[in-house]
């Protein structure tokens, strides 16, 4: 290091040229000495060995030759250094094989003989730099996947601040991006009720730094319910402590609303299975037990007596005859029997009529039918059944009365198709009317039939996609059945 090495040693009380130099080859940053005009007058072997070069090659080389940035002016330097004490920046030094490094470099003005001398410290990051770059992409495809994603995705750190959410989070919650992150879910009004359950789990995870997952109903701003399966999964530091966790959250309302219709109709399997068992097994009874009474009534040669049995056995046996048609109806409601069409109502009514024309004629009701010009949409076999089984229920409760009456309304009501089948007869005890859809079920056990025509109604309503129930103010009162169906755009046009 010479003349130079002694210039900058006599600043450095009790060092000479050998200390300062065993100290320079010591570090591991590169150190240039570069003058005035951008030559390099000195350099340590940390320096050269990032440039690949001799120290030959080095000293007496202008500082550009080196740089990786395009249009590098070290007057620039020289004279950003005049007004700063220190200048740092990031940086390339081109290697001899025509790599690039990177660098930071930190740039240090010092007075010297009648002039000033730049010292320049650089350290390698080139590695550093490529962790930093393959995080930045991670970090970008993360952020790609998770903003194309339909979970809501979120980031919270170890106060459970939001350092990251995505589209579908900002969807949901309603509260912009830049609102939310630095926020906690108490400062955002997040969560209600739940907030300490919520707040509790993702303490959890930070602590055990285990995976956990929650379950959990909200309700929304219209009232209604949405449930998220949320997985709170921790994200590791290099460290190996748990500087934040990620929640993958899954909107699981329609699977909930699935896994409940599918544990009723289990249920319902379960009632149907007991019930049919229990009502085939009661004509099953009867038959067995005449056939018994016939064969000892045959070999006495009682006439009279034969007679009677046969007349409960044929009874018994249509009765079950009777129980099988409708279960087998029952049975093929949902099934694609013809494809849905667009039918007047006047058309499924006449078609209906016809089917009861028999009690009808017998019970001779007054049928008053609606004028209004509406038409259903869907199968027009199962819609004729509907008013089929409506229409029969109603003229054989209205016949207990003198002057049995039938009204069939319709009318259109926010998009449906209402329609009202209403009767004058017996009327249904408010507390029984809820019963009256399930199989089986007679609430008058006088009256004929098997009791699964109003089961069979709602089993076609519901596949339409509409509702029905019952209206009817105590005994004596006379019952109006209602049901609706979408009013599809085909039935308004």
């Amino acid at each position: 290091m010479g003349d130079l090495a002694n210039t900058v040693a006599s600043g450095l009380p009790g060092a000479g040229e050998a200390g300062l130099r065993a100290t320079l080859e010591y570090i591991k940053d590169g150190v240039f000495f570069i003058d005035a005009k951008g030559v390099v007058v000195d350099a340590n072997a940390a320096a050269c060995s990032q440039l690949g070069r001799a120290r030959t090659e080095v000293i007496g080389a202008a500082v550009a030759t080196f740089s990786g940035r395009a249009g590098f002016q070290w007057s620039s330097v020289v004279s950003r250094l005049e007004s700063e004490p220190h200048l740092s920046y990031q940086t390339t030094h081109v290697h001899k094989s025509g790599t690039r490094v990177d660098i930071d470099l930190t740039l240090t003005r010092m007075p010297t003989q009648g002039s000033y001398l730049y010292v320049g410290i650089a350290r390698d990051v080139t590695e550093r730099a490529r962790v930093e770059e393959e995080l930045r992409q991670s970090e970008q495809r993360f952020r790609t996947l998770t903003s194309n994603l339909p979970d809501l995705v979120v980031r919270l750190d170890r106060e459970q601040r939001y350092t990251y959410v995505n589209p579908v989070f900002v969807a949901v919650s309603g509260i912009p991006l830049e609102s939310a992150l630095g926020k906690t879910n108490r400062e955002l009004g997040l969560l209600g009720d739940q907030l300490e359950l919520w707040s509790a789990a993702i303490q959890r995870v930070f602590d055990s730094k285990a995976p956990t997952r929650l379950e959990d109903d909200f309700k929304r701003s219209d009232g209604s319910t949405i449930t998220w399966d949320a997985q709170i999964v921790p994200e590791r530091a290099e460290s190996g402590e748990v500087d934040s966790v990620l929640i993958i959250s899954r909107d699981v309302t329609e699977r909930r609303l699935r896994e409940e219709e599918l544990h009723h109709k289990n249920d319902e399997l379960t009632r149907f299975t007991y019930t049919v068992s229990h009502d085939l097994k009661s004509p099953l009874v009867t038959i067995q037990s005449f056939l018994g009474f016939l064969v000892e009534d045959a070999q006495r040669g009682d006439a009279e007596r034969v007679a009677r049995d046969v007349s409960f056995i044929k009874t018994a046996a249509d009765r079950m005859a009777a129980l099988l048609t409708d279960l087998l109806q029952l049975s093929r409601v949902g099934r694609k029997q013809s494809a849905p069409e667009r039918v007047p109502l006047s058309e499924l009514l006449n078609e209906a009529l016809s089917m009861v024309a028999g009690r009808i004629a017998q019970e001779k009701p007054s049928i008053v039918l609606t004028s209004e010009p509406v038409s259903l949409y869907g199968d027009r076999l199962r819609l004729v059944e509907v008013f089929q089984n409506l229409i029969d229920n109603a003229v054989k409760f209205a016949s207990t009365v003198p002057a049995p009456r039938i009204e069939i309304i319709a009318e259109r009501v926010e998009g449906e198709i209402v329609i009202r089948v209403r009767d004058n007869g017996i009327g249904i005890d408010p507390r029984h009317q809820h019963k009256l859809f399930g199989l089986f079920e007679k609430l008058q056990p006088e009256i004929e039939g098997t009791g699964i025509g109003l089961a069979l109604v709602k089993r076609i309503i519901d596949v339409h996609d509409g509702r029905i129930w019952i209206d009817s103010a105590g005994p004596g009162q006379g019952t109006t059945v209602s049901f609706t169906l979408p009013a599809t755009k085909r039935e308004e046009s």
